[in-house]
């Protein structure tokens, strides 16, 4: 689990509770503002999703008879990538410039990890990380035989912030309160993936993939408030949509320790990614300029590089480093979420 003291530090500034389209309880009865500052405090439980799935395929001689090559199994990055839920962060602060807008910075933060493991003490395990004749992996993969244990441990972090401005769009005769925003967003995101294989007679061997993101760019967003009962209990709806300038960057690395060989490749390139968020929530008035929320988050990037798209390229063949890197893959956060927000 990542570590929950990280995550409630994050602070994200979203408005997307009492931002510019003001809460009743935030102005007078003239019309006029009650409370400037609005701030956010939300809790998440995240997990992740991404197309395609990863196996490490490996014989085991002692597995019973069966047809075709069920003899080979395999160690699913889904066993280590969706180990659980965990905890994300989100704070919001924003400072109302008038009833109708507002300015707003947000920064969201959480890491995810995980691991799966095979073990067999007869040290039976043969990885099948070497993908045809010649590859780097089969000529030098003494460390993936006859081994004991099989591992896959993963790692990641996203940090996002954002600086946005948010105005109220007025609906004559509607009792719901609806507002656009624009802002800037930048996001670093980075994964890593690490494949070990423990063989008693010829030592630790490894294969690492590991990813790095670094977003900039521009998003537009909406936020929706529809009231449920009175000025009590509300629902809100909230999307962003973002297009960025990504730096990505995937390094892969295989080592063997007997007999010793190391071989590593990068490749590093800009491209276009996008980010789309979308939220959904039950808002309850506790108090005077005081709202709890329970509700769901989503965040998904695509055209990024993750470490589980570039591992079964990184793992087949000898020329399988920089020429073979595609970083283009997708990854979709999500889970529920709790939310204190404050008007001061």
């Amino acid at each position: 689990m990542n570590r929950l003291a990280l995550a409630l530090l994050t602070a994200t500034v979203c408005a997307a509770t009492a931002g510019t389209a003001v809460a009743n309880d935030a102005l007078r009865a003239d019309g006029t503002l009650k409370y400037r500052f609005y701030t956010d405090w939300e809790l998440l439980y995240l997990e992740r999703d991404g197309p395609p799935n990863t196996d490490v395929g490996f014989f085991d001689p002692t597995a019973p008879p069966a047809i075709g090559n069920d003899l080979v199994k395999v160690l699913s990055t889904d066993d280590a990538l969706e180990d659980g839920y965990e905890f994300a962060g989100r704070a919001v602060l924003g400072y109302r410039l008038d009833p109708e807008s507002a300015v707003e910075i947000v920064f969201t933060g959480f890491e995810d990890d995980g691991s799966a493991s095979e073990s067999d003490p007869g040290a039976n395990l043969q990885a099948l990380i070497g993908g045809g004749a010649g590859s780097i992996a089969q000529a030098n993969n003494a460390n993936f035989e006859d081994a004991t244990r099989f591992t896959l441990d993963y790692d990641s972090d996203y940090y996002s912030g954002e600086l946005n401005y948010r105005h109220a769009l007025e609906v004559p005769g509607a009792d719901y309160r609806f507002s656009l925003m624009a802002g800037l967003r930048g996001v670093r995101f980075t994964e890593d993936l690490r494949f070990t294989s423990v063989s008693p007679g010829s030592g630790v061997g490894t294969h690492d993939v590991a990813t790095r993101n670094t977003l900039f760019g521009a998003q537009l967003g909406f936020d929706g408030f529809i009231p449920l009962y009175e000025d009590r209990i509300e629902l809100e709806l909230a999307g962003v949509a973002g297009g960025y300038a990504n730096q990505s960057s995937t390094t892969a690395e295989f080592n063997n320790q007997v007999p010793a060989f190391r071989y590593r490749e990068s490749r590093t390139e800009w491209g276009p990614a996008a980010l789309l968020e979308a939220s959904g929530f039950l808002k309850f008035r506790i108090y005077r300029g005081v709202r709890l929320s329970a509700g769901y988050r989503a965040i998904y990037l695509v055209n990024v590089a993750t470490a589980p798209d570039q591992f079964p390229e990184s793992a087949s063949n000898s020329d399988f480093f920089g020429n073979r890197f595609d970083n283009d893959g997708r990854t979709l956060f999500h889970g529920p979420s709790l939310k204190v927000s404050v008007d001061f």
